[in-house]
């Protein structure tokens, strides 16, 4: 499901549980899902703003370093590991300009958790 909220914030949260795909998950469930250790919650944040960050160090408790990656953008790609809570990874995803051949990079961040992911990007990224 995609929730335009805030500002130009887009919202996707699916729920995998029992080899079932969940795509319509309501953002007032994240909470109790999160408290489910049986499933996969998979949330994508695109064009994270300040208010949104602020939701991901609430609901996932989240490092400021971490987020603050998230939020200046430009960062070398890495893996960086919060003991054994997540991991965030920061690559890249690369596009090709239509009709003129240039490549688009798009920093996108990824929080692994036992029963999450998290994924931020300022732009679409293609799957």
């Amino acid at each position: 499901m995609r929730n335009r909220i805030w500002h130009v914030l887009m919202l996707t949260a699916l729920w995998y549980r029992d080899r079932k795909l969940r795509p319509d998950v309501p953002l007032a469930e994240l909470r109790a899902l999160l408290a489910d250790p049986s499933g996969l919650l998979w949330l994508d944040v695109e064009g994270p703003d300040e208010d949104a960050l602020a939701v991901l160090e609430r609901l996932f408790g989240f490092h400021p370093l971490a987020l603050e990656d998230v939020r200046t953008g430009d960062q070398r790609p890495k893996v960086d590991r919060y003991g054994d809570r997540y991991e965030f990874v920061v690559l890249y995803g690369v596009t090709l300009e239509p009709g003129r051949f240039e490549l688009v990079f798009t920093q996108v961040g990824i929080f692994i958790g036992p029963s999450y992911l998290v994924t931020t990007h300022c732009g679409p990224v293609e799957a």
